[in-house]
Formats: C-alpha cells, structure tokens, sequence
C-alpha cells in the first residue's frame, strides 16, 4: 500500500465503537487506519473466489456480437439434472436477450431456447465443430438436432 495513492476519508462513529477499534488495533499491533482500512477492506471486496456463469459474462455477449451469420456451438450443463449437452446453428439474434440465447435448428421453423445461465462454453469457429462434436460425443455429451426435445 506504500505505492498506492492515498485519501483522507473523515467519518464520525459512536465513541463505543471507536473504543473497540482502538482496542483491536493495540491487540493486533496495527494503528487504528490499518484496522479500519481493513475492515473496509474486506467488507467490500467479496472473499474467495466470485463465480459468473460463462454465458452471462462479457465475453459470451462479444461471442454474440460476433455471432450474426455464423455457425456455431454452444455447451450447455442443464442446472437440474446435471445433463450435458451441444447445440449447433446459428443465433437467432431477435429471439435472443440477456437471460436467454437461441440457436436455430437446420429442420425446424423453431429454434432452441437455452437458459444463458446453463451455457458453460462455446465455439465460435465454423471449421473445427465437428471435430468438437465428434470429440464431446466421445465424452459423453448429447448432441440436439432438430425435432429433439430436452427432457423435463
């Protein structure tokens, strides 16, 4: 923190709690700044590891973006039933939003509808989702074609 720019941040707080601070601070051996510091610390900035789930994240909306046109493939964990899927096609940009993703099927007028929260990966290059599709298959995934339909 020696490097780090700093501020003055003047608060009023009851006498009680500025007992205990000074108190915790002579324990720990820190000043009264380093307790409060980090307090705040780690009040604000969440513990451990924070978890967003890939199809909600910046880089799946850029994968969209990115998308118009193309073939491509998503992966989908269904959340319930811990089921692993792919789905091949193209987006369907006016049916998509940010809680759901549709991806259009070769023999179908509609699309399929998949929960943004249950896309675990993608790919978004037309020459090697065969091979993907070959490879996840081998390991246990389902492929969702057109006139399937996910179980309940």
């Amino acid at each position: 923190m020696a490097h780090e720019a700093t501020g003055t941040l003047t608060i009023r707080i009851p006498r009680a709690l500025k007992a205990l601070v000074e108190e915790t601070a002579k324990a720990r051996g820190m000043t009264v700044t380093g307790v409060v510091h980090q307090a705040l610390q780690e009040t604000i900035t969440p513990r451990g590891r924070l978890y967003q789930h890939p199809g909600l994240s910046e880089p799946f909306e850029k994968f969209l973006d990115d998308a118009r046109g193309k073939r491509v493939m998503l992966l989908v964990i269904d959340e319930r039933s811990g089921l692993r899927y792919f789905f091949e096609g193209a987006v369907d940009r006016d049916l998509t939003n940010e809680s759901i993703v549709a991806i259009s099927r070769k023999h179908a007028r509609s699309p399929w509808i998949i929960p943004r929260r249950d896309v675990v990966a993608w790919v978004d290059d037309p020459t090697v989702i065969n091979q993907v599709a070959i490879s996840l298959t081998q390991q246990g995934w389902q492929a969702r074609s057109a006139g399937e339909h996910l179980p309940r």
